[in-house]
């Protein structure tokens, strides 16, 4: 993808210039696709649209989601700013296939899937999206890193999102830290299985684009 060494370079000039604005944002809301966040998108709905009303620099908060959330948050009519991805499995394309909204920005491993990616950059060509890459400093992605020569360690030049952490909810953690926001909430991120009243279980929130 050309254009994504652009696009990042933007995202992180955004982030390091910006920050005085960011810190005016005093909450983060963490947005995962576990099974509760089908009991949470009716406020979300209703926050974001009081935030609409709110002047430019002065909403109560910032969306982050994890890339399995975006599209049940876009077909509730909530879009986030920050879309974390990491995994660099090939069922995450399904994730972002489809999606039609611009104006946001993917956080992305170097290992995340690379369709993944093209369909979230290709999303909105009249309102593109913007990538930042995650540099995550956990010992056990030396060989992945290794094995794509696409990392800080080869290419020290190239701006990164630096932390620490195997997860998409604490990857947009980090990057909302990075840019001064100090409260965090947590929202569907009940990453485990919820009991159905016939019995039957449940992994996701409705809309998930991968079979439970």
């Amino acid at each position: 993808f050309p254009d994504t060494e652009t696009a990042n370079k933007r995202s992180c000039y955004r982030l390091d210039n910006c920050a005085h604005t960011w810190r005016r944002q005093p909450v983060a809301i963490h947005v995962g696709a576990g099974p509760s966040l089908d009991r949470s998108l009716a406020d979300l709905g209703k926050l974001q649209t009081s935030w609409r009303t709110c002047p430019p620099g002065r909403r109560q908060a910032v969306v982050f989601a994890t890339d399995g959330a975006l599209k049940p948050l876009l077909a509730a009519g909530i879009k986030p700013e920050f879309v974390t991805i990491l995994d660099e499995h090939e069922v995450t394309e399904r994730f972002f296939d489809g999606v039609k909204s611009g104006n946001m920005t993917l956080l992305a491993t170097a290992t995340a899937f690379p369709e993944a990616i093209g369909h979230f950059m290709d999303a909105n060509p009249r309102t593109p999206n913007d990538i930042l890459f995650w540099a995550n400093a956990n010992l056990n992605t030396l060989r992945q890193r290794a094995m794509f020569d696409f990392a800080p360690e080869f290419i020290p030049w190239f701006p990164w999102v630096r932390g620490l952490t195997n997860s998409v909810t604490m990857m947009s953690v980090a990057l909302a830290q990075r840019m001064g926001i100090r409260s965090h909430f947590l929202v569907g991120c009940d990453y485990g299985v919820e009991t159905r009243p016939d019995g039957s279980v449940k992994t996701h929130c409705d809309g998930f684009a991968v079979d439970q």
